[in-house]
């Protein structure tokens, strides 16, 4: 069922891009609750106070690092709908995204108004859109997934971070310390990792998580 009132945050550091889908929710949608955001951090809390809202967001001039914090907080805010707006999509946050559960639309910068108002309303009536000029790289992107690369899947955005630090080298007792977790919690997570990539130790789960496109060769030494 459609909410016209739910909160709408734009974080894009693009002034243009910004005040103009501003523009477009207040001045031709007649959406009035929109507010923007400028980091990670402000996000963060804007989605606290308002878990069920919508983010419109370019991630590629904000302060995002890794496509896995995209991940943790949608995670985090199941019912957050992510639109993002760019002109940057890469080949691999287009496949991590989409084979996650995750509620994200997609359009690109040169999009219509009509499509982006389209696609609004898609989002209110909780669905998804996709703008039909990205068809053909999600199709690509799909495609070309390996089995790693399924299996991978399979994996929280937790323990996919659990896994890139062990293959840091870091311990379990040193993962739950950075993390803010018990050691028990961080055990679990290499556990179940281990199980759902059917590995039996570290250098084979690092092998598969780099032949799975989750780790770097050239940033791991194995």
């Amino acid at each position: 069922m459609k909410n016209p009132d739910r909160k709408i945050f734009v974080a894009d550091n693009q002034d243009i891009t910004r005040f103009g889908v501003i523009y477009l929710l207040v001045q031709e949608m007649g959406i009035n609750c929109v507010d923007e955001a400028f980091s990670k951090k402000e996000i963060l809390e804007s989605l606290k106070r308002f878990p069920e809202s919508i983010l419109i967001i370019d991630y590629s001039n904000l302060d995002f690092e890794r496509v896995e914090e995209i991940l943790i907080i949608s995670e985090k805010y199941s019912k957050v709908s992510f639109l993002f707006i760019s002109d940057d999509y890469s080949f691999d946050f287009l496949k991590r995204l989409i084979m996650s559960e995750g509620n994200f639309s997609f359009l690109s910068k040169d999009c219509s108004s009509d499509d982006f108002k389209y696609c609004i309303n898609k989002i209110l009536d909780n669905d998804r859109f996709i703008a039909r000029n990205l068809y053909s790289r999600i199709f690509e992107s799909i495609k070309h997934v390996t089995e790693e690369e399924k299996t991978i899947s399979l994996l929280t955005p937790m323990e996919k971070m659990v896994l890139q630090e062990i293959a840091k080298g870091k311990t379990t007792k040193e993962i739950a310390e950075l993390k803010n977790l018990s050691f028990h919690t961080i055990n679990t997570h290499r556990k179940n990792i281990f199980r759902k990539i059917d590995v039996n130790n570290v250098k084979e789960a690092i092998r598969y998580a780099i032949r799975a496109g989750l780790i770097d060769m050239v940033e791991y030494n194995i």
